[in-house]
């Protein structure tokens, strides 16, 4: 019995590499015999391997930031957010915006999915929580003569009216329009300054940190040569738009590779805006710098495939 029990003593004492003689209850050298087997690495190869490789300190500052989102996703109270009953709306609305007021604007088909330049947008008042179509929920006419319904839109700063910009005549041709949402009448009219150098269908959008506007994108027309629009624009609010001729990309240039097509499009912290186009792979990102006529830069490449058909965020 004794001799027994020194033997399973003995076992205990294992000469692990790296580490020296140490004492492993038998669940731990489960473990680690297990890590070994997982990984399918001798464990003298894995000592030999620590002293030639370099360690990648880039995989080990994103690993750790990884486990940071989940660990914080994972303490987030799910009491905060929850799914709200379905309710009917009276459009099928494609495009929406949460106004300063807390209304939501809407816009898109008629229920019956048929779109055009007299389709009207619905304004629901979320801050009663109620969903009363005619009451909470209001159809409103639209008579600008312009389609919406493959526009862009984005907040105008100054005056919290929403810009719904370009889109289409019924004719699928694209339009210079600019047509404004005024919060306080609830109704939609063309901007009187916001006709655009360039017609734009298909196009994006993003507000600035001080206030202003940047296009992007688009056609102009039928699907033929020269009739997408590659140079963008900012909007000024109290003056229209400013074209910045030096920022113009080559690859929105050529209809048939459709990087004209809701360019993703995105502002980042020095205030200069990241275009990655929506359609394709390998494709070249761009910044663009906004200052006089604009400048172009090639910052990098995207090296996935992707092929998205509607606005970026």
């Amino acid at each position: 019995m004794k001799l027994m029990e020194k033997d399973m003593a003995a076992k205990r004492m294992e000469l692990h590499p790296g580490l020296g003689m140490m004492e492993a209850q038998p669940d731990q050298l489960f473990r680690i015999r297990l890590n070994i087997i997982k990984f399918g690495i001798d464990p003298k190869q894995q000592q030999q391997q620590q002293h030639q490789q370099p360690i990648n300190m880039k995989a080990i500052i994103g690993f750790l930031f990884l486990l940071t989102l989940v660990f914080t996703t994972a303490l987030v109270d799910d009491s905060l957010g929850q799914w709200g009953p379905i309710f009917d709306m009276s459009v099928i609305p494609i495009h929406a915006a949460l106004l300063r007021d807390g209304q939501v604007l809407v816009y898109g088909t008629d229920r019956r999915g048929r779109q055009g330049s007299k389709a009207n947008y619905e304004v629901w008042d979320a801050r009663t929580g109620e969903h009363h179509l005619g009451k909470n929920h209001k159809l409103l006419e639209h008579n600008t003569s312009v389609n919406i319904f493959c526009s862009t839109m984005s907040m105008d700063a100054s005056t919290s009216n929403v810009l719904i910009i370009g889109g289409d005549d019924d004719f699928n041709y694209g339009v210079k329009d600019v047509v404004e949402y005024d919060s306080t009448t609830m109704t939609l009219q063309k901007h009187p300054a916001g006709a655009m150098h360039h017609a734009r269908w298909y196009a994006s959008s993003v507000v600035l940190p001080d206030g202003r506007i940047f296009v992007i994108g688009g056609k102009s027309g039928q699907s033929i040569p020269q009739s997408s629009s590659p140079i963008p624009e900012v909007w000024q609010p109290g003056s229209g738009f400013r074209e910045l001729k030096n920022a113009s990309v080559p690859e929105m240039a050529l209809y048939s590779g459709r990087a004209w097509y809701y360019p993703l499009t995105f502002v980042n912290s020095h205030g200069a805006i990241i275009v990655i186009q929506s359609v394709g792979m390998n494709n070249n990102v761009y910044r663009i710098g906004l200052e006089g006529d604009g400048s172009l830069h090639v910052v990098g490449t995207k090296p996935f495939s992707s092929w998205k058909l509607h606005p970026s965020l």
